[in-house]
């Protein structure tokens, strides 16, 4: 079985329910994380493929937990959602090697697109 493992770190816990229980969540294996410290850790365990970060998540910040990520994988695919989209958060996600940048708020459809591209191309 071809598992598609995905981390989501985001505070929210109504954006995340709204994850976990759209219809095409089927495809995929979930772990949760409403905080950096957390995130770091089932980065490590949880082994995701691919890792959907809030931007200002509490105690570590995206961008810093990204910089973790691209140390130790360049495969490990991530996507930086933030409500405040100014230029320089998407400057500095791109330029630390983030995949793709989310502007929230957004549709669950459009971020279910981008794991759906990630996992075929």
């Amino acid at each position: 079985m071809n598992e598609k493992r995905i981390l989501i770190a985001e505070p929210s816990k109504e954006l995340i329910e709204k994850i976990l229980h759209s219809p095409l969540a089927k495809e995929y294996q979930f772990e949760t994380a409403a905080h950096g410290t957390e995130a770091l850790e089932k980065i490590g365990s949880f082994r995701p493929q691919l890792v959907y970060l809030d931007l200002l998540l509490s105690q570590v910040h995206g961008i810093e937990i990204l910089k973790k990520i691209r140390l130790s994988s360049k495969q490990t695919g991530v996507i930086i959602a933030s409500s405040n989209p100014m230029v320089q958060n998407y400057q500095a996600a791109v330029s630390e090697g983030a995949n793709y940048f989310l502007e929230k708020p957004f549709e669950i459809r459009t971020l279910f697109q981008l794991f759906h591209t990630f996992f075929t191309s």
